[in-house]
């Protein structure tokens, strides 16, 4: 889900004025539909008959109109309100799954002009977004709290998992025992992960204030979880991955989206076609987990400790001295590297 749907859900969350007006008109069971542009001209096209004002928008003043039948035409800043009891008309070759036609008309004007438009059911007192091609019922305060509070019992266990997993993990690695297929398994769990926390910022959103403690929860949680597979790809990555681990943080997500293990070995740079190839092919971490997260090296000294000693096998077998000849490495740092590297041991 983009940020600019995201963004919708901000200005719709309880305790906003469009929301306050939106359940006082579901309450009241008296239907609506608002269409938000930058200008009514824009798309006169397809808006017939009600009467423009270009009034300021107040609550009060959206649920009287919303008595009446047509559509109403808002600005996306939500500040003023165009024109209402009008009737909107898309093009009604595109396609609908919605039944009946307030939300049939809503779903077609989204997807024909990429705006947003928000429903109000008279008869379920549902309000629904439509964005694009998106369609998102707003739903009860309490049954969101609810499902949130619920969702963050799993993404805890499932990051508990994770970390499990890694510590495994790192033992393998200085076991010189890693497999391209244990790489691409640990990521999959990190998408995992990562996947749950992304359902559930939407309903952190949609809650508001009350969204508030739950936020901090999720945070708690997910911290570092991001850092972590960044390293990864700064660990395994090869010079012709798909993903580079400085992209932004969208396309970094948005470009791991299939976790399947040859897709995941492919965009690290690793021309294999098969699971059974993956699990013969060893492969070895450069370093930048143990020197940076484990040991606080500074990312510009952990790139030249990685330059010299090219993975985590050659940092191994360095010695305090030898690690002391990089620059930027003294010996309280070359003892952190050492310390970090026995910790892992202890932990085999």
């Amino acid at each position: 889900m983009g940020s600019d749907f995201l963004s919708i859900l901000r200005f719709l969350a309880p305790g906003t004025k469009l929301r306050k007006a939106l359940d006082d008109i579901a309450r009241a069971k008296l239907g609506s539909m608002l269409f938000f542009v930058h200008s009514a001209k824009e798309f006169e096209h397809l808006i017939q008959d009600g009467f423009y004002f270009n009034a300021e928008f107040t609550p009060e003043k959206l649920y009287e109109l919303s008595k009446m039948d047509g559509a109403i035409i808002l600005d996306e800043g939500i500040s003023r309100i165009f024109a209402a009891n009008t009737q909107l008309m898309p093009d009604t070759s595109i396609p609908t799954t919605e039944t009946g036609m307030r939300h049939r008309t809503a779903e077609r004007l989204a997807k024909q002009t990429g705006r947003l438009v928000v429903t109000v059911s008279s008869r379920s007192n549902v309000i629904t977004i439509y964005h694009n091609r998106i369609k998102y019922p707003l739903y009860n305060t309490n049954f969101l709290i609810s499902k949130i509070n619920q969702s963050l019992t799993v993404l805890k266990q499932c990051k508990e998992n994770l970390d499990k997993r890694i510590t495994h993990f790192e033992i393998q690695e200085l076991n010189d025992t890693v497999k391209l297929i244990d790489i691409t398994h640990l990521i999959s769990s990190f998408l995992e992960t990562y996947r749950i926390c992304e359902d559930i910022i939407p309903n952190i959103i949609e809650i508001g204030e009350e969204g508030k403690l739950a936020d901090m929860r999720l945070q708690e949680i997910v911290r570092d979880l991001e850092e972590q597979l960044r390293f990864l790809f700064m660990d395994y990555g090869m010079e012709n991955a798909t993903v580079h681990w400085t992209d932004e943080s969208n396309r970094f997500f948005e470009n791991l989206k299939d976790t399947g293990p040859i897709v995941i070995a492919r965009i690290l740079g690793y021309d294999v076609s098969s699971v059974s190839q993956m699990e013969e092919t060893e492969v070895v971490p450069k370093g930048f987990r143990l020197l940076i997260v484990k040991s606080k090296i500074p990312m510009s000294i952990a790139v030249k400790v990685v330059d010299e000693f090219e993975n985590v096998h050659g940092i191994r077998c360095a010695g305090i001295e030898t690690l002391k000849e990089v620059d930027g490495i003294g010996t309280k740092r070359a003892n952190a590297i050492i310390e970090s590297i026995e910790h892992l041991k202890g932990g085999a």
